[in-house]
């Protein structure tokens, strides 16, 4: 089971936004691309 603290313990991490030039050229995410690992780490702080 998850540490049910997690979310006072762990801070939160906003992903970088890549930068709007960049973002109207095409339909991908407008967050950069984040580590396995990281995405384990935040998901922690998730109180479900």
């Amino acid at each position: 089971m998850a540490d049910p603290k997690g979310f006072m313990t762990t801070p939160r991490e906003t992903p970088t936004r890549r930068p709007v030039d960049v973002r109207i050229q095409d339909w991908r995410e407008v967050y950069e691309p984040q580590s396995f690992e990281h995405l384990q780490k935040q998901a922690g702080r998730c109180m479900a």
